[in-house]
């Protein structure tokens, strides 16, 4: 398609039962640490876990999305068998992290015993896992993160806003300096090939001069004007 296949390095669950009568900023703690990170990330829920499998170390969707770690916000409740599936997606190799608390109850208005223990057996389980890390905060977190899995971006320099796109063969990144003044960037891209520079005003394309290849990661270094 003309907007591409989004490329995300991390599926960040995202718990469509939960509500929180607090008002929630509109780039959550977590989320911008991700992408502060390098990390593009899609939300995933329950449904699609359920329908999805581990291949060589990956989160794979029943529509075909690849993703190299899974990240599960600070949770209360959880369904008892996508409990289950995390304690499979680990044996499989996939990196989970829990942010913060684990779950330790069902999710539903009926607390019964026998899901309770369900539950409480998978988390037991995934603590013994060499693929789980279990963090105390947010920071934590991305630190294990960055031990655990590639980001989309290794950036070098402060952290810009960016999306990562596949549109046919190109990895396209698009990335955006939203401040009043020219950024400086030195980052790492994987990608193959000879990296280009597209200005989205002008359509032009030009060649990226400085740059440095290191096996299938590119480090340029740009000087971007302000939005």
């Amino acid at each position: 398609s003309q907007t591409g296949t989004n490329v995300a390095a991390v599926a960040l669950y995202h718990d469509d039962l939960t509500r929180s009568v607090e008002v929630q900023p509109l780039t959550p703690k977590l989320n911008q640490a991700l992408m502060d990170a390098g990390y593009n990330y899609d939300h995933i829920n329950a449904d699609s876990l359920l329908g999805s499998t581990v291949r060589d170390r990956a989160l794979v969707t029943a529509g075909g999305a690849r993703y190299r770690a899974l990240v599960i916000p600070s949770l209360d409740t959880i369904d008892a068998k996508l409990a289950e599936k995390f304690v499979s997606f680990a044996g499989g190799g996939l990196p989970i992290l829990f942010a913060s608390r684990v779950p330790l109850h069902p999710e539903g208005l009926l607390d019964d015993d026998r899901n309770t223990q369900h539950v409480q057996a998978s988390m037991r389980s995934l603590r013994d896992l060499h693929t789980v890390y279990v963090c105390v905060d947010v920071i934590d977190a991305v630190t294990k993160l960055t031990k655990a899995a590639n980001p989309n971006v290794k950036f070098h320099t402060k952290a810009l806003p960016f999306i990562q796109k596949r549109i046919g063969r190109l990895n396209a990144f698009f990335v955006s300096n939203a401040s009043d003044a020219a950024q400086h960037l030195n980052a790492e891209f994987e990608a193959e090939g000879a990296p280009e520079l597209w200005d989205p005003w002008t359509g032009q394309v030009g060649s990226i001069t400085t740059r440095r290849r290191m096996g299938n990661w590119a480090e340029v270094t740009l000087a971007l004007q302000p939005f």
